[in-house]
């Protein structure tokens, strides 16, 4: 199979990554040849072509992912620029794709939580296991994955939202945030899901009694914003829950809608994002139950931003 270069090759696996990108085109990196590989659906979109066989971050995506992975197109580039450690597709590409330099953007709240902490994912079993089988897969190409302290060490330039300086790296610094001010709707309140009913991590009889007990302590209606992964929420005739559909990032959503002035959520990046955005937005955030080591570097970053944290007893 013959190789294709580009002088750059984007890697993109949420809507918050592709406004980062289309920064870097417009402004950064015009007049380039370049790809940009896509998260769509259950697999991956390379520039116009769909290419739907790689996705390990669940067991049907493993399954599928190899028999075909070994029919990836051989790809090169100048720069490779992504967000290559905070999961485990993005290792993927980064073993791969053949490039010259390699360059990092922001995966939300995970990018500055594993660059402090390196060893992030050693209490992970199942993504260590999805690490592991990706990197035997790849080695029966005659690849290896690199670990988190090796990708990092490789990256010649950080395009950081959220640093204007990082000890160790060379950062051009984003002000990303400054762009997506927003009103602020005085009595509006909003919930940031994320699809933990749909990894187990919370059963669906305790998402809905949360809510419950949100609606009934603030006595008004709760906006919901389903992450794009959630299932369980559109079965759902909780009294005074509106589940928001939308088609863009949160962070532009608020723009053009106004932000509510308070807002709940247990470690989505967007509450992060739109604290820095909109601090005078009251932002709070709920222990993930059994996470509290794995999660505690998410909520000292929520602490730093003004965040506090919600408390609902699991144990009832």
């Amino acid at each position: 199979m013959k190789e294709t270069n580009f002088d750059i090759i984007y890697i993109v696996e949420s809507g918050f990554q592709q406004k980062i990108v289309d920064h870097l085109i417009e402004q950064i990196y015009p007049n380039k040849n370049y790809l940009i590989i896509k998260k769509s659906g259950d697999g991956f979109q390379l520039g116009n072509q769909s290419w739907q066989a790689v996705d390990f971050n669940h067991g049907k995506g493993i399954l599928k992912s190899f028999g075909t992975v070994y029919r990836f197109p051989k790809l090169s580039c100048d720069k490779l620029i992504g967000t290559h450690f905070t999961g485990v597709n993005c290792r993927f590409f980064e073993a791969v794709i053949k490039y010259k330099k390699l360059e990092l953007i922001d995966d939300g709240i995970g990018t500055p939580v594993i660059l402090n902490k390196t060893n992030f994912y050693f209490d992970q079993p199942f993504s260590l296991l999805k690490f592991f089988i990706l990197r035997i897969l790849l080695l029966s190409v005659f690849l290896k994955t690199k670990s988190t302290k090796k990708i990092i060490k490789n990256v010649s330039l950080y395009h950081s939202v959220y640093f204007k300086d990082y000890q160790g790296l060379k950062v051009n610094y984003l002000d990303y945030f400054k762009r997506w001010a927003s009103e602020i709707n005085t009595g509006k309140i909003g919930f940031i899901g994320q699809p933990f009913v749909e990894y187990g991590f919370i059963k669906e009889k305790v998402m809905i009694e949360i809510l419950i007990q949100i609606i009934s302590e603030n006595k008004g209606m709760l906006d919901y914003f389903p992450d794009p992964s959630e299932k369980w929420i559109y079965d759902q005739t909780i009294s005074n829950l509106n589940v928001v559909l939308k088609d863009k990032p949160l962070e532009q959503y608020f723009k053009e809608n106004g932000t509510p002035e308070m807002l709940y959520t247990f470690v989505s990046s967007a509450l992060l994002n739109i604290k820095m955005i909109s601090p005078a937005t009251k932002g709070f955030y709920i222990k993930v139950p059994n996470q509290e080591k794995y999660r505690k570097p998410y909520y000292a970053l929520f602490e730093k931003v003004g965040a506090k944290e919600y408390k609902y007893d699991f144990n009832k």
